[in-house]
């Protein structure tokens, strides 16, 4: 006859049992807990690269020839986009900061985005160079806007 789990066991093993199990289960919790906070970073991050506003600064970053003499072609932003994005009823307003890099070096990007009537309007957009320290005024924050229509 087979003896159930636990019966005629030495009060040791049984609490050992426990304990391992009590373990196991914290662990895959907290595993639990990793994948939920991943995903949360990871929605964060696709959120800020969608937006018009995104896309609009790094349009303009890639097409200035002062930035690529700086950190060479191909301008890649990186992936750690940090800021803010608030649009609701066609108005919004939108702060990134975005990495960059190229063959010669790297950079980041400042910039300030207003959504006025479903289009997105760069406020400033600044790039300062990692190495030297120079800042590269891609839209003076003076109130100049650049207006473009919302992406597709």
């Amino acid at each position: 006859m087979s003896e159930s789990c636990g019966q005629g066991q030495e009060p040791r093993t049984r609490w050992g049992l426990l304990i391992g199990c009590l373990g196991a289960g914290c662990i895959v919790l907290v595993l639990a807990a990793a994948g939920v906070v991943a995903a949360g970073v990871f929605g964060f991050f696709s959120l800020l690269k969608g937006s018009g506003a995104y896309e609009l600064a790094l349009e303009r970053i890639q097409e200035s020839a002062t930035v690529a003499d700086a950190i060479g072609r191909p301008v890649e932003p990186g992936w750690w986009v940090m800021g803010h994005l608030r649009y609701s009823d066609g108005s919004g307003s939108a702060g990134l900061t975005i990495p960059l890099r190229g063959p010669k070096g790297k950079a980041t990007a400042y910039a300030e985005a207003a959504r006025k009537r479903s289009q997105w309007h760069l406020l400033s957009l600044r790039v300062v160079i990692r190495e030297t320290g120079e800042t590269i005024e891609l839209v003076e924050p003076s109130g100049t806007e650049d207006m473009r229509a919302p992406p597709v």
